[in-house]
């Protein structure tokens, strides 16, 4: 889109889309419609830029958006497994409780007979005399 004349006789500048006899055009009009043009121009660019900023606008919102969604997921997916985790720490809690107990009353040894126990079990494991005066095995 250039400003061209032409080669033959009934010359006409093209300008555009615009097309005017040559001796319609004086310089002044040339130089009004090259000016309008610029101004046109300016006014188009500056409702694309305007365009393109509500769109970065609207773009930035929907990411906005989708990191709240998947921010939100991980949330809710930490919870869980942080509640299932517990569930299965109680469960092992119990579990292990109940095997205590019912290994205590299977044993059901008095406290003196428990300390015996436990001194000769310390005996054995440091190599030391028995309570009971025979030497550990």
């Amino acid at each position: 889109m250039g400003l061209r004349r032409p080669d033959h006789a009934s010359a006409t500048w093209d300008i555009g889309t615009m097309s005017l006899p040559e001796d319609s055009r004086s310089p002044d009009t040339a130089i009004t419609a090259v000016l309008l043009a610029e101004r046109d121009t300016q006014l188009a660019i500056e409702a694309c830029q305007r365009e393109a900023e509500l769109l970065l606008q609207a773009a930035r919102a929907k990411a906005a958006g989708i990191h709240e969604r998947a921010d939100a997921r991980m949330t809710r997916t930490h919870l869980r497994c942080t509640r299932g985790l517990h569930k299965a720490i109680d469960r092992l809690v119990v579990e292990q409780h109940g095997i205590l107990t019912s290994d205590s009353r299977r044993v059901a040894l008095t406290d003196e007979e428990l300390d015996a126990v436990a001194t000769r079990l310390a005996a054995v494991l440091t190599g030391g005399p028995a309570a009971d005066g025979e030497p550990s095995r």
